[in-house]
């Protein structure tokens, strides 16, 4: 993945799809339920 489709989806500008969703928590390694957690 490039980093401005990244930066595109911290913006609002692009839609992840549940694909890629997967994909960015396998990379970071968390669950993919994390990526939508509000921060405590």
């Amino acid at each position: 993945m490039d980093r401005t489709y990244f930066g595109g989806v911290e913006r609002g500008e692009r839609n992840v799809s549940i694909d890629n969703i997967e994909r960015i928590a396998k990379g970071l390694e968390v669950s993919p339920w994390l990526l939508f957690k509000e921060p405590d």
